[in-house]
Formats: C-alpha cells, structure tokens, sequence
C-alpha cells in the first residue's frame, strides 16, 4: 500500500511537472515570435523612413537652387520661373488642395 501511494505522488509531480513545462515552453515560443516582430518592423522603419526623408529633402534642395538662381538672376523669364514655381507649388500641397496662387495682373 504503501508504494501506491509513492507511485499516485510521483504521477501527481511528473503530471504537474509536465503541465509547468509546456506552459513556460509557450511562454517561451511567444517572447521569441514578439522579438521577431519587433525586430522585423524596426528594420522596416529603418528602411523605409531614410528614402522617404531623403527623397523630401532632394526636393526641396532643388527648389532652394532654383530660388538662389532666380535670386540671382535677373533675366526677362524671372516672372515666368515664378510662375512656374507657384504652380509646381500648387500641384505638391500637403493637403492635396492646391494653394491659392495670386497672380498680378499685366498692365498694357
């Protein structure tokens, strides 16, 4: 009698032992799945956000060198340049509203 007592424990243990066991091993499996997700969209950001920022800062160094050239130069196209750019301005809003232009009128 005594044995199956020792057997009913020792079952009892390894069945509790067993349950601990594959409780932490999805813990486990969890951690791992969570690191790599994490992992996976930091490298996604990374990759991402440098183009993007690099792209909006090539755009607007072009319009920097073409303000310093129509700053400098004084030729008879400045207006039309101008012009060009208020209407590149109104094609590249934030919003997607174009900005409201204002636009002298010629006198004759």
């Amino acid at each position: 009698m005594l044995n199956m007592e020792l057997v009913l424990i020792f079952g009892f243990v390894l069945v509790i032992t067993c349950v601990v066991f594959l409780f932490g091993n999805a813990i486990h499996k969890r951690n791992i799945e969570r690191e790599d997700r994490k992992e996976a969209l930091e490298r996604e950001r990374e990759d991402r956000s440098p183009s993007a920022s690099n792209e909006r800062f090539k755009k607007l160094e072009d319009r920097v060198r073409v303000l310093e050239r129509l700053a400098t130069d004084r030729g008879a196209t400045l207006a039309d340049e101008i012009e060009a750019l208020r209407d590149e301005r109104a094609e590249f809003s934030d919003s997607g509203v174009p900005l409201p232009v204002e636009r002298e009128k010629e006198a004759s």
